[in-house]
């Protein structure tokens, strides 16, 4: 793989699929930098905190496609992911993730609970403190 793949994100992984498989886009910006833009449907859960969920991903037997702002960062949450035994890939930075899937008017889940139910296994009306989108954790 090269270098710009690398810091940038696969162009030959085909996120449109992956996300119609029920993939789960995790943007590991901060949360000042995710309330400033992001993909619809998307959940932030900024990299420090990736290494202690990566069971619940596991767990939840769905693919994580991670975002940043220029991709530095979704590499390193990648391979703590795929270290943890998640199917995991770098979606790059959040913008050109985005630009991917508008490109022909895809719309990417659009309602955060709904996606969060389907990893979670809970239904999108009951919040559970074990959820690691929990706005309290």
């Amino acid at each position: 793989m090269g270098i710009i793949s690398v810091l940038f994100g696969n162009n030959k992984t085909d996120f449109k699929s992956l996300v119609a498989n029920g993939a789960l886009i995790v943007d590991v910006r901060n949360p000042r930098e995710f309330s400033s833009g992001h993909i619809d449907g998307s959940v932030n859960m900024p990299l420090h905190m990736i290494g202690s969920k990566a069971a619940f991903f596991k767990a939840g037997e769905k693919p994580v496609i991670t975002c940043c702002q220029s991709g530095v960062r979704s590499i390193i949450a990648e391979e703590m992911l795929r270290a943890a035994g998640v199917e995991v890939y770098n979606g790059g930075g959040w913008d050109k993730l985005r630009k991917k899937f508008n490109s022909d008017h895809f719309n990417y889940a659009g309602n955060n609970k709904t996606t969060l139910a389907m990893v979670c296994g809970r239904t999108a009306n009951r919040a559970h403190s074990a959820c690691p989108f929990n706005p309290g954790k």
